[in-house]
């Protein structure tokens, strides 16, 4: 089982209807607070559970692995170091406890991300020509790649098109012009069938916990699996885990009778893939 341990910024706390790290429980039962869903939910769940397995002597055959990493939502480099030192390679199969609503994830998008910085030369609003304007450069970059980008028109079928986004931008006095671009992060797509008899196992479980048929899909994000996969060892991986569309958002929140479900799913796929009942 693999959890991020890292979060994202909280934002504005003025717009949290709870303080971001107050961890309140509403009267519906949703935890609130940033990382309930991506993915602290998830890290307790499987934390929990093989804790619980241990209190009960399990399991009898095979070992159950916790992997936490550290910067998945930003340079990937707790999974990308786990990976090159070997924590993987004996793996059997793989589960992310991402928060997909206890939904399926086979497969996911890789990820490039890269950094655009643009120098300015400074001059006064007044006499904009006796200088270079670092911001409107920024802009002519941006359309320039959003347009060669709207190039790539390959859709797959499971993740849909090429997603382009501008996510940071920092502003600061700096002379002299010129345009740079900086690769911060590369991350493989995840390959996955939804034939493969982990996924189709790990569905059946989950059915059975939530007591409702699940959807097997794509995910359009990125997850550490992008790193897992230059492991030495040859494993399927699936995403599973409680939350909600809220990760990255104002008031992310957790349904914890959801989460409490999560448990005891990672418990039953444990103990039945150990035993061969898969």
């Amino acid at each position: 089982f693999a959890c991020h341990m890292d979060v994202v910024a909280t934002g504005d706390p003025q717009k949290w209807d709870h303080a971001p790290f107050s961890g309140d429980i509403t009267d519906d039962f949703k935890m609130v607070g940033r990382g309930a869903s991506d993915m602290k939910a998830g890290l307790a769940a499987m934390v929990i559970a093989a804790l619980e397995l241990l209190d009960q002597g399990e399991p009898q055959h095979g070992q159950i692995k916790l992997i936490c990493t550290i910067a998945e939502e930003s340079t990937m480099v707790g999974s990308e170091q786990l990976t090159k030192e070997g924590y993987l390679d004996d793996l059997d199969a793989l589960v992310i406890c991402e928060g997909s609503g206890l939904d399926i994830s086979y497969t996911h998008n890789g990820d490039i991300d890269y950094r655009v910085t643009s120098h300015g030369k400074a001059a006064h609003s007044a006499s904009p020509e006796m200088g270079v304007n670092a911001i409107e450069n920024l802009m002519t970059f941006w359309h320039t790649a959003k347009a060669e980008l709207a190039k790539f028109d390959e859709t797959d079928a499971v993740l849909g098109n090429l997603l382009h986004n501008v996510t940071v931008i920092t502003l600061y006095q700096q002379p002299g012009f010129v345009l740079e671009l900086e690769y911060l992060l590369v991350g493989d797509a995840l390959p996955g069938d939804q034939n493969v008899d982990f996924v189709q196992f790990v569905k059946r479980e989950t059915e059975a916990e939530v007591g409702h048929e699940v959807t097997l899909s794509g995910d359009k994000g990125t997850t550490d699996g992008s790193k897992f996969i230059d492991s030495k060892g040859d494993f399927p991986m699936v995403i599973v885990g409680p939350g909600s569309n809220t990760a990255h958002q104002v008031n992310e929140y957790v349904d914890l009778n959801q989460y409490l479900k999560a448990i005891e799913l990672y418990k039953n796929i444990s103990l039945k893939f150990l035993e061969g009942d898969n």
